[in-house]
């Protein structure tokens, strides 16, 4: 642990080191967890009878029956839903519960492509900063010839004063690239809910996706994305809730049964003093029509929404992957035709131009733009990668696959 470190911080060798705590440790996901458990525990509420109902009445002045004074009364009664209707409730409960845990999973899926996104960025201000280190070794041996040259006579101070200048120009870049990545590693520290420290060196697995057929992609994704499941799942639960709409035209039922409590009593003379028991049926009837159309109208209504979203859904995912897939596609072309062709005639040129610098058939102006031209080919090679890992990363997303392995700095 390096000093100073907390001790619960998170040492970070690879991606999969940060994903492994965002699933432990993010205080989203586990919220969203924890309130799909909660919905777990409906089905077995709504589905339960009610409670039945005890109750007492006592009389502070006699009540004479045939039998004699009443002392008081005990009842007990229970409500009986129409058959069916607990078990719709109960079922629409676990529908809604299952769909909270998919979204679960869509949680997680957003959160392992923002830490892979993340991540990319990562590698590239690594790469970058060793891409800069380099120019600025060539920048210091321009700066040693340009010096011999002026010290014999053959070439002018400004040469080195121009180096100096773009060297330290690549210096602020560093520093912009420091700023860059510690901005990186506060916001993966937000996602693992806790500090992370960075390896020296971090693994660049490989993720590189051979160039699918849109229509591979498609059926795939529409095949495996939890938000279509999810979908799938309210749509079941919107006509669960439909039918127990329907249901309400019905009526409830109720049954009670009354014990009545009897004393001994002269008056009337036959009052025995026998006690009584009472067995009563009830009928909840439905007569608020409105009520009952309304709610029938309202489960409609959310059918129809539910449907027009997954609609909408399928058009969102197919186009994503169609350009998910023209992005990898381009962007496999453009880093072979920096790898095959840019970078090899700049470092070529470059070559050239040290070669007649050196010799005097040049002037450094003409050597610093080679140079430059190397440089910036270099820069933009490096971005065109991530632009590359950062498509395979939101094509995991889209096909709805968990990144199981780091972005990719490396396409060898």
């Amino acid at each position: 642990m390096a000093a100073g470190q907390s001790p619960d911080t998170l040492h970070v060798e690879g991606i999969e080191d940060i994903i492994a705590e965002v699933r432990l440790s993010n205080p989203m996901l586990t919220a969203t967890s924890l309130a799909s458990l909660a919905l777990k525990q409906r089905p077995a509420q709504v589905g339960a009878l009610p409670d039945p109902v005890a109750g007492l009445a006592l009389q502070p002045f006699p009540i004479y029956t045939a039998r004699g004074a009443q002392r008081s009364q005990w009842q007990i009664s229970q409500a009986i839903p129409y058959p069916g209707k607990l078990s719709l409730r109960a079922e629409e409960a676990s529908l809604r519960a299952d769909e909270a845990a998919v979204s679960v999973a869509v949680l997680e899926l957003d959160l392992v492509e923002r830490v892979g996104l993340l991540y990319a960025d990562l590698l590239l201000t690594r790469r970058l900063r060793t891409v800069i280190r380099e120019f600025q070794q060539q920048l210091t041996d321009f700066e040693g010839i340009a010096d011999v040259r002026y010290r014999v006579g053959e070439g002018m101070q400004q040469a080195i004063l121009k180096a100096q200048l773009e060297r330290n120009a690549l210096s602020n870049r560093l520093i912009a690239l420091d700023r860059r990545e510690r901005t990186l590693v506060e916001q993966m520290s937000n996602l693992a809910n806790g500090p992370i420290s960075l390896a020296e060196s971090l693994r660049p697995a490989v993720l590189v996706f051979e160039s699918p057929s849109e229509s591979e992609v498609r059926a795939l994704a529409l095949s495996q994305r939890p938000e279509l499941e999810a979908n799938d799942l309210s749509l079941q639960a919107s006509e669960v809730a439909q039918e127990l709409a329907k249901k309400e035209r019905l009526p409830d039922f109720g049954v009670s049964l009354t014990y009545f409590d009897i004393r001994d009593s002269s008056i009337p003379p036959s009052g025995d003093g026998r006690d009584a028991i009472a067995v009563g049926v009830s009928v909840k009837i439905p007569l608020q029509r409105g009520r009952i159309r309304a709610r029938e109208e309202e489960t409609r209504v959310r059918s129809l929404q539910i449907q027009a979203q997954r609609e909408a859904l399928e058009s969102s995912i197919r186009t994503t992957v169609d350009d998910l897939v023209f992005r990898l596609d381009q962007t496999r072309r453009q880093i072979a035709l920096f790898e095959t062709a840019l970078i090899p005639q700049a470092e070529s040129t470059l070559e050239a131009t040290l070669t007649t610098y050196s010799t005097g058939r040049s002037g450094f102006l003409d050597l610093l733009d080679a140079q430059r031209m190397l440089f910036e080919l270099s820069w933009a090679h490096e971005e065109a990668i991530t632009e590359f890992d950062k498509a395979g990363v939101a094509l995991q997303r889209a096909l709805g696959q968990s990144l199981s392995t780091p972005s990719a700095s490396n396409t060898d």
